[in-house]
């Protein structure tokens, strides 16, 4: 027991030093490490309950971590310039994948379905942030050499030379302990993310065809038209007296764009 006292003592000690994400951290280990202590209780009841919460320790740290970074990010005016950049960037390449896609579905010009192409834009997210992810876990790879060098073996001199001044300096406790668990962490944050990713890729791929193309068609599209088009046909009017119309052909929805034919009376 005086042990077990002094362990619990020294623990509340090192408790007291972590910052917000290092806490969150520490209790992750704790409740794994607890769920190991209780191996020989498993057969008596579920101790799953303290995977969960270990996981969503970790995961509440790496999101405390991202908006520590991207407060510092934003504190500086280069900082904004370059999250200003990314924003464009990242949002003219969701319109771009929507039109491509709404494009692909109808066959007409996408700037047609406004809607549509905000919303297909909004479900093109995840396919950015999978891109964003396997190029940050590449990296991670890549630059791991220079990453272990720049926290681990410069001194604070010399992370400012190199840095520029933009990162300031960790006046954290344990940084080298936290830097490694934060890249351990992330590295397999991301590499199950990718696996579970690229096996849903196909599924996601059809529901964003499927959802595109009941937008246009319920969104976009027009039950009544002065066009001769087949019954049960909706209608979406373009420019120079073209239309494109749709028909549901079994469980598939079909496009058909052509002139604006007026039966003659």
């Amino acid at each position: 027991m005086p042990r077990l006292h002094k362990a619990f003592t020294a623990l509340q000690r090192i408790y007291k030093q972590l910052d917000t994400g290092q806490k969150l951290y520490l209790n992750c280990v704790l409740a794994v490490l607890l769920f190991f202590a209780t191996y020989p209780l498993h057969h008596v009841w579920n101790f799953v309950g303290l995977l969960m919460l270990a996981l969503v320790f970790w995961f509440g740290g790496m999101v405390y971590d991202a908006l520590t970074l991207y407060k510092r990010i934003y504190a500086t005016h280069i900082g904004k310039g370059l999250l200003l950049l990314a924003f464009t960037g990242l949002t003219n390449f969701a319109i771009a994948l929507a039109n491509q896609r709404i494009n692909d579905v109808a066959g007409v010009d996408p700037s047609k379905f406004p809607h549509t192409e905000i919303f297909v834009a909004i479900l093109s997210i995840p396919f950015i942030v999978l891109l964003i992810l396997t190029t940050l876990y590449a990296a991670s790879v890549l630059f791991l050499p220079i990453y272990g060098m720049f926290f681990f073996v410069m001194d604070a001199g010399a992370k400012a030379f190199f840095s520029a001044g933009l990162l300031k300096r960790d006046e954290s406790a344990y940084p080298w302990i936290t830097g490694i668990f934060r890249l351990v962490g992330f590295s397999i944050f991301a590499g199950v993310v990718m696996f579970f990713a690229k096996r849903m890729l196909g599924d996601y791929d059809r529901f964003m065809t499927n959802a595109a193309e009941k937008s246009v068609y319920h969104l976009e599209m027009y039950e009544k038209s002065p066009c001769d088009v087949p019954t049960g046909a909706r209608v979406a009017f373009l420019d120079n007296d073209n239309i494109v119309y749709a028909l549901r052909v079994g469980h598939e929805l079909k496009f058909f764009p052509q002139p604006c034919k007026r039966d003659a009376k």
